[in-house]
């Protein structure tokens, strides 16, 4: 699994569960790419989602910092 996160100075973000991001257009993107992460069959389920969560979050904190936003 390659995690990528996306950014958009230029946006709005939706009020929802997954934080929607609204790009405006013509404006630019920022994107960052995590170290990929190797799943093996014996690897739990929880174990997986937890670090494939982790790392899709961080990914899109790192595109934000790229945009020049900081973190929230």
């Amino acid at each position: 699994v390659l995690p990528v996160g996306i950014w958009a100075k230029e946006s709005f973000q939706l009020n929802r569960w997954d934080r929607y991001l609204v790009p405006f257009p013509l404006c630019n993107f920022y994107v960052y790419y995590g170290k990929p992460i190797f799943i093996e069959r014996k690897d739990e389920q929880e174990s997986v989602l937890n670090r494939v969560s982790e790392a899709l979050t961080k990914a899109r904190e790192k595109a934000r910092q790229l945009a020049g936003e900081k973190s929230k």
